[in-house]
This record gives C-alpha cells, structure tokens and sequence, in this order.
C-alpha cells in the first residue's frame, strides 16, 4: 500500500473518532437534572456535523496553507487578520447552531464540550489551529530528513561513479599495452587477458552500479585486477594475494576495497626495486577483515590519495556507521591499511 494512501485512511480514521467522541462519553442523565433526558434530534445531528467539517477545514486551510504560504513567508499581516476572521466565524457558528435547540440546548445543560463560554471556544480554536501547527512541523521534519537522505545517497552514487571514472582510464590505458605487448610475442595468455579485461569492465559498468554486490564478485573482480597487473610487472615485484574465509554468504558496497588496493600498486611497484605487495581478505562469523600492505617505492602524492581515501571513509560511515574500523599505517617505508567490517 502507497504511503500516501495510508495517510490518507490515518487521517480518515482519525477523525472519525474525534467527532465520534461526543458522543461516546456524552452523559445519559445531568445529575442536577435527573428527570430531563438528553436526546438526539436530527436538527441537532445536522448542525453537530456542520460544526465539525468547519472544524476539520480549519485544520487542513491553516495546516496546508496558511503556516507554509503565510506564515513561513513571514506574511503576518495576512496570516493574522485571516486567524481572526476565523476565530470569529468558529465562534458565530458555535454559539449559533447550538443555541438553536431552545432553553434545553445542550450547552445550557452543562455538557463542557459544546459550552458557549467565550473562553472555552478560544481555547477549543487555540488547540485546534496550535494542533495543525504541530503537525505541519512533524511533516515537514520529515521531509527535511528524507531530503537530507537522498541527497546524501546521490552524493555517495556520484563517488562511486567518480571512483570508476578515476579506475577506468589509468588502469585500461595500462592495460591495453599490456595485451598489445602480449599480442606482439603471440603469448598465449593473450586471449584470457581479454577476457579478464572484459570481464572487469563488466563488472565496473554493470554489477557496480548495484547498491550492494556478492562478495564473491568483488572479490572475483580484485583478483583479475591482480593477474592483470602482474602481466606488466617483473619478477622484481612479489603479490601475494590470500583470500580465506566464506566469500559466498556475504554483500559487500562494490568497490570499497579498490581504492587501497589501487594505491597499492600505484606508489608500491617498481621494474628496477625490490617491491612487494601483500593482500589478505578473510570472512568468517559475518566479520570482513581486509588488510594491505606495500612498500612505498614512489612518493604519494597525498592530494588523490587522501581524496581517495577520503571517499571511501565516508562510504564507510554511511554503510556501515560504528560497525567498521580503519587503520592506515605509514612506518618503515611500508603503507599499511587494515579494515574491519561487521557484514551482519
């Protein structure tokens, strides 16, 4: 069921049993009238229920339109000469339909609600336009969360998507030489570095837009990253890619775990140095432990990197708020990053 039409039957609901109130608790006998007997009349039912869709129109006109038009736009000449040309109208058809049933009207026989005492009104008018206020106010409230949430999802959309534009061109460009340089020896890896090269694009274009994805292909995904970078690496660089644990129960945000990974073999490779990288993934008992290590052969060149780190924190504490732990080391020419997540 639309959320609209759920309000739409609260509201029904709702008012149904404020007029039906009256009625419910309305006393059979006065007790300083013990032989006069309280009846209905259809007069007296017809003017009762024309009092109460005034009631029910003052509700929604100040609600739906005087607090949001007038008074939010600090129109308060408007908005308060309209408030007293209501009040006196709610006073008039209060004292006037109920002063209609002669000397034994009911609010001359001491029922509090429909009492015509002036202050009793103000008060009843007070409570009805003070009530539309407040819920004017809840719903607006309201509002401003689901708004402040959809933006901060877009946000989050548009640095995944800028995660993959940053991913696609250095590492395709990369890449393709790779296989160029592969399909010049006639090596016959070339074709399945193609298809791992497909494969990744895929999953970038396509599985990557998801919200959440199968741990499994993430990790499918960084371990064709891997065997495809190794084409253009040397025996002087050591990867040492371990992944344990159950990787097929778990959801995981694509992407999150790239950017360390990328940084990795950004500032951690070297055709000439002794280089390494190390990268362990372990799932086990809904806990997701990630830890990656290299030793820094290139300068970082802290404004992308701490952008992207950036990111992928903030990705972090909106997925995955006081479930998650971060530690990033730089000690002894070595980066290490270690990340904790609680997956359920």
């Amino acid at each position: 069921m639309k959320k609209r039409t759920v309000t739409v039957i609260v509201h029904v609901i709702a008012w149904i049993l404020f007029v039906s109130l009256p009625y419910i608790f309305r006393p059979k006998y006065l007790p300083e009238m013990a032989n006069i007997r309280i009846e209905s009349t259809p007069t007296m039912f017809i003017h009762s229920l024309v009092f109460n869709v005034y009631i029910i129109f003052l509700f929604y006109l100040h609600g739906l339109w005087m607090v949001p038009k007038l008074l939010m736009n600090k129109r308060i000449v408007p908005y308060s000469v309209l408030f007293v040309v209501l009040f006196f109208l709610f006073m008039f058809l209060r004292t006037t339909l109920f002063s209609m049933h002669g000397p034994r009207s009911m609010e001359r026989r001491g029922i509090e609600f429909l009492n015509p005492d002036k202050l009793i009104t103000l008060f009843l008018f007070l409570l009805i336009m003070a009530f539309s206020f407040g819920i004017w106010m809840v719903g607006e409230w309201i509002r401003t969360e689901n708004k402040a949430k959809n933006l901060e999802a877009e946000r989050v959309s548009m640095e995944l998507s800028f995660l993959r534009s940053q991913l696609n061109p250095h590492f395709l460009f990369n890449t393709l030489n790779s296989i160029y340089s592969l399909a010049l020896a006639k090596s016959d890896f070339t074709a399945d570095a193609v298809m791992k090269l497909s494969d990744i694009m895929r999953y970038i274009t396509e599985d990557a837009k998801s919200e959440m994805v199968p741990l499994i292909r993430e990790v499918a995904y960084m371990q064709q990253y891997v065997e495809l970078q190794k084409i253009r690496l040397n025996e002087n660089t050591i990867i040492d890619l371990q992944i344990t644990g159950d990787i097929h129960s778990y959801k995981i945000p694509p992407l999150i775990l790239m950017p360390f990974v990328e940084n990795a073999f950004k500032y951690g490779v070297s055709a000439h140095e002794h280089s390494y990288i190390r990268i362990k993934l372990n799932a086990q008992a809904g806990n997701l432990q990630f830890k990656v290590s290299n030793l820094i052969i290139k300068k970082i060149n802290s404004g992308s990197t701490v952008l992207g780190i950036s990111n992928t924190r903030k990705r972090l504490e909106q997925l995955y708020p006081q479930k998650y732990r971060l530690e990033i080391l730089e000690q002894q020419k070595m980066f290490i990053v270690n990340l904790d997540i609680q997956l359920s």
